[in-house]
Order: structure tokens, then sequence, then C-alpha cells
């Protein structure tokens, strides 16, 4: 274990734990005030508006031929904004894989929810051309996912294949080996999760598949199209992932032993190191 990555992990457990383990702490989340989620004036971005929603459209910063497209969903546990580290793997993504890369800003929970996130989705969609992935971290990932069921489900082109970071697979949070790992997770908890979820679902069942893409049937996850997700072993999340892996023969599950929630995204050797794999994994996926 490097230093940074125990000086993060402290960090982590002391100022960004706390809000998620109480349920009455992590209200407060739900009530501020969301980011503001326009990305850094050093990139290549059109801001178009589709279906009422800001997508931006994030190019290349060279003029290399484009390698397709890329559908990127920012995490935030369905309730924070996207911020200056997503914004800086989407760069990344566009320059070294040689793609265009689109964001979608979807609506955050408690003011909006899966319907019309996944309503905005299908307009955002319906405007890629040629091959493209979709690609999500944390709750991003999980609404990446229940998407590309959705797609599944109602016969439409899907994605040639998915990239998912610690994606939130369960919004309920029922799987009893999470409690294990709970301990260990230095930023996550289940009462603020479990909160946020349920706000997300926004009155419906939250375990059903669109909210918490695990109860999504067996005939449905295998024919998901080939999908990797990242999961660090210190990760709440990190049993779900696993489960998923084990039930769907064309999902990869790449393990990261003693590493934390969404750790490609965290500034430290480990987390550069699983960034690079990432991109490595879109690029090959595009060619």
């Amino acid at each position: 274990m490097s230093l940074p990555l125990k000086i993060v992990s402290a960090y982590l457990r002391v100022l960004r734990k706390p809000p998620y383990a109480s349920e009455e702490r992590f209200r407060a989340v739900l009530a501020a005030p969301k980011g503001d989620p326009s990305p850094p004036r050093t990139m290549r971005v059109e801001q178009r508006t589709i279906a009422g929603r800001p997508c931006y459209v994030v190019e290349p910063r060279h003029d290399r031929v484009r390698a397709g497209t890329i559908v990127y969903l920012h995490g935030g546990s369905y309730v924070h904004e996207i911020v200056d580290e997503h914004w800086r793997l989407v760069a990344r993504l566009a320059d070294e894989v040689a793609c265009t890369v689109h964001v979608p800003i979807y609506g955050l929970a408690p003011f909006s929810g899966w319907r019309a996130a996944h309503a905005f989705l299908d307009a955002v969609w319906g405007g890629v051309q040629g091959r493209s992935l979709l690609m999500g971290d944390s709750a991003g990932g999980g609404l990446a996912l229940a998407f590309a069921i959705s797609l599944i489900r109602r016969a439409r082109p899907l994605p040639a294949g998915l990239v998912l970071i610690a994606p939130w697979l369960d919004a309920t949070l029922s799987n009893p080996e999470i409690a294990a790992v709970e301990a260990i997770d230095p930023w996550l908890a289940r009462p603020g999760l479990v909160a946020a979820g349920r706000a997300w679902a926004m009155g419906d069942d939250a375990k059903r598949w669109e909210v918490s893409p695990i109860y999504a049937a067996d005939e449905d996850v295998a024919r998901l199209p080939p999908t990797t997700a990242f999961i660090g072993t210190h990760d709440i999340l990190h049993p779900d992932v696993v489960a998923l892996g084990r039930r769907a023969p064309n999902v990869t599950v790449i393990e990261a032993p003693g590493l934390m929630h969404v750790y490609p995204l965290v500034p430290i050797p480990e987390g550069r190191a699983g960034e690079a794999e990432v991109i490595a994994k879109a690029k090959r996926l595009l060619s």
C-alpha cells in the first residue's frame, strides 16, 4: 500500500464517510445545492441541449481520425453533480482513445429520478452513430448497465461494450456480504446510500431492475455486450459486482486488492494505474 493511498484512505474515512454513515446526516446532502457541471475551459467541448437537458460533447485535442463514440455517465450517488475527476478521465478518453465523448448531465435526486434519466438517455443514444461504448462510474455505472438492459429488452441497437468503474448495482444494498466490506470501506456506508437510492427511485420499488440492475433477469444479463467492471476490494459495492460477474458470461470483473471506491479516479499511483487500464480497455473495444 503506497503512502498516498494511506493518506487518501484516512482523509476519506474522516471527512467523506460520516455523511454516508447516518441517514439523518445524509438528508443534509440531499438538500444541499447541486454543483456546477461545467467542464474545464481547457477542453474542446460543445454544449448541446437534448430533450431539455444539457449534454456536453468532448472532442480530442488533436486531429487524428475518430475511433468512435463513448457515452459517459458520471457518478455521485445520484445526488452529486459531475466533478473535476470525472472531467479529467473524460478528457483522457477523448485524447488517448481518439474518440468523441458524450457526457449527458442527467437530473439528480431528490428532484429527478430514474424514469427521467432513462428518457433522457434514450434521446442521447438515439443521436449516437457508429461504433459506441457506454461507460460510467458508481451511480453512473449502475445507470449505464440499467440502460443497456433496457436496450436489450426493447430490441434496440446495443453498444459495442460497457466499461464500468465501481458500478452501483443495488440501491438497497441487500447483499449480506456487504456488512464485512462496509467496515473496511474508507468512503461509503449503507445508510446514506440507501437513502440516496430511495430518492432516486422516486416512490418506485428500489429493487426494480431499472433502479438496481443486479435484479435484472438472467436472460437479460446473459445478452449484455462485452462488459468490464473495475472494482476495489475495499469498496462496499464489491460483493454485488462480483455477483454480477458470476451470473453474466460477458462480464469481466477486474478486482483491485485493498483499493477504495472508484479508485481509477483517485489521484494516487494505484489510481493512475487503474485509469490507464480503463482507457486501454475502452481503446480495445472501439478498435
